[in-house]
Protein backbone atom coordinates (compact mmCIF):
# COMPACT_ATOMS: atom_id res chain seq x y z
CA UNK A 1 0.00 0.00 0.00
CA UNK A 2 1.29 3.49 -0.97
CA UNK A 3 1.37 6.40 1.21
CA UNK A 4 -1.17 7.98 -0.77
CA UNK A 5 -3.36 5.16 -0.31
CA UNK A 6 -2.44 4.87 3.58
CA UNK A 7 -3.49 8.35 4.17
CA UNK A 8 -6.63 8.42 2.46
CA UNK A 9 -8.06 5.22 4.53
CA UNK A 10 -6.77 6.32 7.90
CA UNK A 11 -8.47 9.83 7.30
CA UNK A 12 -11.66 8.15 6.42
CA UNK A 13 -11.84 5.60 8.96
CA UNK A 14 -10.21 6.91 12.18
CA UNK A 15 -12.52 8.11 15.15
CA UNK A 16 -9.40 9.99 16.06
CA UNK A 17 -7.78 13.62 15.31
CA UNK A 18 -5.60 13.38 12.40
CA UNK A 19 -4.06 16.06 10.48
CA UNK A 20 -1.31 15.20 7.72
CA UNK A 21 1.10 18.04 7.46
CA UNK A 22 3.62 18.74 4.65
CA UNK A 23 7.22 20.29 5.51
CA UNK A 24 6.31 23.68 5.58
CA UNK A 25 3.78 23.11 8.73
CA UNK A 26 0.35 23.37 6.47
CA UNK A 27 -2.50 20.96 7.12
CA UNK A 28 -2.60 18.91 3.54
CA UNK A 29 -5.15 16.41 5.05
CA UNK A 30 -7.33 16.08 7.99
CA UNK A 31 -10.15 13.74 9.50
CA UNK A 32 -13.49 14.11 9.63
CA UNK A 33 -13.55 14.28 13.52
CA UNK A 34 -10.51 17.18 13.05
CA UNK A 35 -12.91 19.02 11.06
CA UNK A 36 -16.20 18.11 13.49
CA UNK A 37 -14.14 19.50 16.39
CA UNK A 38 -12.06 22.45 15.27
CA UNK A 39 -13.95 23.35 12.30
CA UNK A 40 -12.70 23.95 8.86
CA UNK A 41 -9.50 26.24 9.76
CA UNK A 42 -6.56 24.96 11.90
CA UNK A 43 -4.67 28.01 11.60
CA UNK A 44 -4.82 28.28 15.54
CA UNK A 45 -3.69 24.76 15.94
CA UNK A 46 -0.02 24.64 14.62
CA UNK A 47 2.94 27.02 14.87
CA UNK A 48 4.97 27.11 12.10
CA UNK A 49 7.96 24.42 11.29
CA UNK A 50 11.68 25.87 13.27
CA UNK A 51 13.91 23.89 12.68
CA UNK A 52 12.50 20.68 11.26
CA UNK A 53 10.75 20.74 15.08
CA UNK A 54 6.55 20.94 14.80
CA UNK A 55 5.12 23.06 17.98
CA UNK A 56 1.93 22.43 18.95
CA UNK A 57 -0.32 25.17 20.46
CA UNK A 58 -3.68 24.06 20.95
CA UNK A 59 -3.99 20.62 23.96
CA UNK A 60 -7.48 21.59 24.86
CA UNK A 61 -10.34 22.72 22.83
CA UNK A 62 -14.31 23.21 24.85
CA UNK A 63 -14.33 20.22 26.91
CA UNK A 64 -12.01 18.40 25.29
CA UNK A 65 -8.31 17.42 26.26
CA UNK A 66 -6.30 16.11 23.32
CA UNK A 67 -3.59 13.77 23.64
CA UNK A 68 -0.93 14.44 20.58
CA UNK A 69 1.87 11.89 19.37
CA UNK A 70 3.67 12.95 15.93
CA UNK A 71 4.96 10.73 13.12
CA UNK A 72 6.96 11.53 10.58
CA UNK A 73 6.24 9.39 7.27
CA UNK A 74 7.37 10.31 3.56
CA UNK A 75 8.42 13.87 4.19
CA UNK A 76 5.16 14.52 6.15
CA UNK A 77 4.17 14.88 9.94
CA UNK A 78 1.20 12.66 10.50
CA UNK A 79 -0.50 14.20 13.97
CA UNK A 80 -2.61 12.13 15.76
CA UNK A 81 -4.88 13.42 18.53
CA UNK A 82 -6.78 10.82 21.19
CA UNK A 83 -9.83 13.59 22.26
CA UNK A 84 -11.20 12.64 25.53
CA UNK A 85 -13.91 14.83 27.22
CA UNK A 86 -14.19 15.99 30.64
CA UNK A 87 -16.74 13.48 31.70
CA UNK A 88 -14.57 10.64 29.75
CA UNK A 89 -11.36 12.08 32.08
CA UNK A 90 -13.45 11.83 35.39
CA UNK A 91 -14.99 8.28 34.47
CA UNK A 92 -11.04 7.57 33.88
CA UNK A 93 -10.08 8.94 37.33
CA UNK A 94 -12.74 7.05 38.77
CA UNK A 95 -11.49 3.73 37.29
CA UNK A 96 -7.86 3.88 38.07
CA UNK A 97 -7.92 5.35 41.65
CA UNK A 98 -12.04 4.57 43.26
CA UNK A 99 -11.63 2.88 46.42
CA UNK A 100 -14.64 0.05 44.39
CA UNK A 101 -14.85 -2.84 42.38
CA UNK A 102 -15.58 -1.97 38.42
CA UNK A 103 -16.63 -4.80 36.31
CA UNK A 104 -17.76 -5.21 32.65
CA UNK A 105 -19.02 -8.34 30.77
CA UNK A 106 -19.99 -9.08 27.20
CA UNK A 107 -23.75 -10.31 26.05
CA UNK A 108 -23.15 -13.92 27.93
CA UNK A 109 -21.58 -12.64 30.90
CA UNK A 110 -18.31 -13.45 30.38
CA UNK A 111 -15.23 -11.47 32.19
CA UNK A 112 -14.31 -8.37 29.78
CA UNK A 113 -12.70 -6.59 32.20
CA UNK A 114 -12.11 -4.71 35.80
CA UNK A 115 -10.36 -1.76 37.56
CA UNK A 116 -7.00 -2.02 39.30
CA UNK A 117 -8.99 -1.74 42.56
CA UNK A 118 -10.66 -5.05 42.25
CA UNK A 119 -7.52 -6.74 40.79
CA UNK A 120 -5.73 -5.97 43.87
CA UNK A 121 -8.82 -7.12 45.94
CA UNK A 122 -9.24 -10.57 44.08
CA UNK A 123 -5.65 -10.95 43.33
CA UNK A 124 -5.82 -11.68 39.63
CA UNK A 125 -4.05 -9.74 36.87
CA UNK A 126 -6.61 -8.35 33.89
CA UNK A 127 -5.55 -10.66 31.20
CA UNK A 128 -6.30 -13.48 33.86
CA UNK A 129 -9.71 -11.92 34.56
CA UNK A 130 -10.60 -11.54 31.14
CA UNK A 131 -12.53 -14.40 29.65
CA UNK A 132 -13.60 -16.12 32.95
CA UNK A 133 -17.11 -17.42 33.13
CA UNK A 134 -18.95 -17.20 36.52
CA UNK A 135 -18.26 -20.87 37.21
CA UNK A 136 -14.67 -19.80 35.96
CA UNK A 137 -14.58 -17.48 39.14
CA UNK A 138 -16.76 -19.61 41.24
CA UNK A 139 -14.05 -22.23 41.16
CA UNK A 140 -11.04 -20.10 41.07
CA UNK A 141 -12.34 -18.40 44.61
CA UNK A 142 -14.33 -21.47 45.70
CA UNK A 143 -17.80 -19.99 45.92
CA UNK A 144 -20.85 -22.06 46.11
CA UNK A 145 -22.66 -22.31 43.27
CA UNK A 146 -25.84 -20.55 44.23
CA UNK A 147 -23.55 -17.51 45.02
CA UNK A 148 -21.74 -17.24 41.65
CA UNK A 149 -24.95 -18.61 39.68
CA UNK A 150 -26.67 -15.24 40.95
CA UNK A 151 -24.08 -13.05 39.71
CA UNK A 152 -24.54 -14.68 36.43
CA UNK A 153 -28.26 -14.34 36.52
CA UNK A 154 -28.15 -10.90 37.24
CA UNK A 155 -26.11 -9.92 34.80
CA UNK A 156 -27.74 -11.41 32.18
CA UNK A 157 -31.64 -10.32 33.73
CA UNK A 158 -29.82 -6.70 32.85
CA UNK A 159 -28.63 -7.84 29.37
CA UNK A 160 -31.63 -9.33 28.53
CA UNK A 161 -34.05 -6.29 29.80
CA UNK A 162 -31.96 -3.62 29.69
CA UNK A 163 -32.74 -2.24 32.75
CA UNK A 164 -30.71 -1.65 35.88
CA UNK A 165 -30.36 -3.86 39.18
CA UNK A 166 -29.55 -1.06 41.85
CA UNK A 167 -28.84 -1.45 45.35
CA UNK A 168 -28.70 -4.95 45.14
CA UNK A 169 -26.71 -6.98 48.31
CA UNK A 170 -24.80 -9.84 47.04
CA UNK A 171 -23.58 -13.53 48.63
CA UNK A 172 -20.82 -13.03 50.74
CA UNK A 173 -17.94 -13.34 49.72
CA UNK A 174 -14.30 -15.43 50.94
CA UNK A 175 -11.36 -13.58 49.61
CA UNK A 176 -8.14 -15.19 48.44
CA UNK A 177 -6.82 -13.95 52.33
CA UNK A 178 -9.33 -15.92 53.77
CA UNK A 179 -11.56 -13.10 55.07
CA UNK A 180 -14.89 -12.46 54.31
CA UNK A 181 -16.29 -9.46 52.81
CA UNK A 182 -19.69 -7.94 51.24
CA UNK A 183 -20.79 -6.09 48.76
CA UNK A 184 -23.27 -4.12 47.57
CA UNK A 185 -23.70 -4.06 43.77
CA UNK A 186 -25.21 -1.83 40.70
CA UNK A 187 -25.18 -3.39 37.50
CA UNK A 188 -26.70 -0.97 34.53
CA UNK A 189 -26.54 -2.75 30.79
CA UNK A 190 -24.01 -1.54 27.69
CA UNK A 191 -24.69 -0.25 24.53
CA UNK A 192 -23.47 0.08 21.70
CA UNK A 193 -23.96 3.21 18.98
CA UNK A 194 -27.15 2.09 17.91
CA UNK A 195 -28.41 1.32 21.19
CA UNK A 196 -28.75 -2.55 21.32
CA UNK A 197 -27.16 -4.12 24.57
CA UNK A 198 -24.00 -5.48 23.90
CA UNK A 199 -22.99 -6.35 27.71
CA UNK A 200 -23.10 -5.49 31.06
CA UNK A 201 -21.22 -3.20 33.55
CA UNK A 202 -21.26 -3.23 37.35
CA UNK A 203 -19.76 -1.60 40.11
CA UNK A 204 -20.13 -2.73 43.46
CA UNK A 205 -19.03 -1.23 47.34
CA UNK A 206 -17.01 -2.78 50.15
CA UNK A 207 -20.00 -2.56 52.90
CA UNK A 208 -18.14 -4.98 55.19
CA UNK A 209 -17.60 -2.65 57.79
CA UNK A 210 -21.18 -1.55 58.10
CA UNK A 211 -22.79 -4.68 57.83
CA UNK A 212 -20.52 -6.23 60.44
CA UNK A 213 -21.67 -3.29 62.80
CA UNK A 214 -25.09 -3.78 62.05
CA UNK A 215 -25.07 -7.43 63.19
CA UNK A 216 -22.89 -6.84 66.32
CA UNK A 217 -26.03 -3.65 67.32
CA UNK A 218 -28.21 -6.41 66.63
CA UNK A 219 -26.93 -9.11 68.69
CA UNK A 220 -26.51 -6.74 71.52
CA UNK A 221 -29.95 -5.50 70.93
CA UNK A 222 -31.37 -8.96 71.03
CA UNK A 223 -29.29 -9.63 74.23
CA UNK A 224 -30.45 -6.64 75.73
CA UNK A 225 -33.93 -7.81 75.02
CA UNK A 226 -33.35 -10.93 76.65
CA UNK A 227 -31.86 -9.47 79.65
CA UNK A 228 -35.14 -7.00 80.07
CA UNK A 229 -37.09 -9.87 79.14
CA UNK A 230 -35.28 -11.92 82.16
CA UNK A 231 -35.44 -9.14 84.38
CA UNK A 232 -39.00 -8.15 83.94
CA UNK A 233 -39.93 -12.01 85.06
CA UNK A 234 -37.77 -11.94 87.96
CA UNK A 235 -39.33 -8.49 89.01
CA UNK A 236 -43.01 -9.35 88.52
CA UNK A 237 -42.80 -12.49 90.29
CA UNK A 238 -42.83 -11.19 93.68
CA UNK A 239 -44.62 -8.30 92.80
CA UNK A 240 -47.48 -11.26 92.07
CA UNK A 241 -47.20 -11.95 95.85
CA UNK A 242 -46.81 -8.78 97.31
CA UNK A 243 -49.81 -7.58 95.38
CA UNK A 244 -52.39 -10.72 96.65
CA UNK A 245 -50.83 -10.26 99.81
CA UNK A 246 -51.81 -6.31 99.92
CA UNK A 247 -55.49 -7.54 98.10
CA UNK A 248 -55.56 -10.06 101.31
CA UNK A 249 -54.53 -7.40 104.19
CA UNK A 250 -57.28 -4.86 102.53
CA UNK A 251 -59.73 -7.41 102.45
CA UNK A 252 -59.16 -8.23 106.31
CA UNK A 253 -59.37 -4.70 106.81
CA UNK A 254 -62.79 -4.15 105.29
CA UNK A 255 -63.59 -7.19 107.26
CA UNK A 256 -62.94 -6.10 110.58
CA UNK A 257 -65.02 -2.71 109.85
CA UNK A 258 -67.84 -4.03 109.39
Amino acid sequence: MNNEVFFTSLLKNTSDVVLLIDAKGQVCARSQTAVNIFGPSLADLILPVSNGELTLLVTHHSDKLITWTLEDIDHHHLLVGKVKTEAQLAMQALYDQAGFNVYWTDHNGVAMGTNPHALDVFQITNDEYRGLTYADIGKRYSLPMWTYEKFHQDDLSVIRTGKPIANEHEPVLILPDGSYCYFMSYRVPMRDDNNNVIGSAGLSVDITPTKLEKEKFEVSDKAKTNVLHHVAHDVCTPLTSMISLVELLIKNINLNCL
